[in-house]
């Protein structure tokens, strides 16, 4: 929050300020802080999909559709990188199985086009999946352990 003190438009701090929120769990103020990011960066693919990750983290997977949704239709014209819809889809994939196989699709691509975010993958959010035999599959193709 201090250093939004000093660049209030900067669409970088409000997302890192979202995502603190999120693993606090501490929602609304998360995406208080992604709505602004939106509003100043654009309703762009890149920053929508904090949104996505925001809404189906906190479990209202509707909304977090919605943005998927929206996150497609602003992929016509910018596209979305593997590693965003990998997020995207993230907080699907926890909850329910059926969107698994998305999620991992694009954290291959991701993995495949040498993302650099792929740094992210051991915090928390992703120990569940430890266990499957597709995050097993995803490691092996950055030559990491499990």
């Amino acid at each position: 929050k201090k250093t939004l003190s000093f660049d209030p438009t900067n669409v970088q701090v409000l997302s890192a300020l979202g995502w603190a929120y999120m693993s606090k769990g501490a929602f609304k103020e998360a995406e208080a802080a992604i709505l602004e990011e939106l509003k100043l960066g654009g309703r762009v693919p890149f920053l929508l999909v904090d949104l996505a990750f925001c809404y189906g983290y906190q479990g209202d997977l509707d909304r977090a559709k919605q943005v998927l949704d929206e996150v497609q239709e602003a992929s016509k014209s910018q596209p979305a990188s593997a590693w965003a819809w990998s997020i995207a889809y993230l907080p699907l994939a926890l909850r329910d199985e059926k969107y698994r196989e998305v999620f991992f699709r694009w954290m291959n691509e991701s993995a495949r086009a040498h993302s650099f975010w792929q740094v992210y993958t051991g915090n928390f959010y992703y120990v569940s999946l430890h266990t499957d035999p597709r995050w097993l599959a995803y490691r092996n193709l950055l030559k990491l352990p499990p």
